[in-house]
């Protein structure tokens, strides 16, 4: 099996798991839609140069392209998307905990509940 067996299926998966969609990618890779429609599909094979571009406007690196593989190549198209779905679920729990925690330090700011460590003296004794 090819090092790179699966790439186009690898190639959409990191697109899709950081939510980002092909135009932009596209764009910022300074190559067209259609193109990386076409390396996604599987019907063309990027030039390693346009690859590091792909990869670049991604914002994955090769080992993160090496996991993708892997994950495309052993589980196969079917268990994509559910991997998919399963990581942007995981993504939303962690910034919707992040969001409520920091109205919850907000509200017991204002509440008194809490020191506003921001506008104290670093190193002053307490009263």
């Amino acid at each position: 099996m090819s090092t790179f067996q699966g790439l186009h299926k690898a190639l959409r998966w990191l697109r899709l798991s950081h939510q980002l969609k092909q135009r932009d990618v596209a764009r910022s890779a300074g190559i067209t839609q259609a193109m990386l429609c076409s390396y996604e599909q599987g019907k063309r094979a990027p030039s390693v140069e346009s690859l590091g571009r792909v990869l670049n406007a991604l914002g994955v690196d090769l080992a993160e392209l090496a996991r993708a593989l892997a994950l495309v190549n052993r589980e196969g198209e079917a268990r994509v998307a559910p991997a998919i779905d399963s990581d942007l679920e995981r993504q939303r729990e962690r910034v919707l905990a992040e969001v409520l925690d920091g109205f919850r330090r907000w509200l017991l700011l204002l509440d008194g509940a809490i020191p506003d460590v921001s506008r104290r003296d670093v190193g002053a004794p307490r009263k």
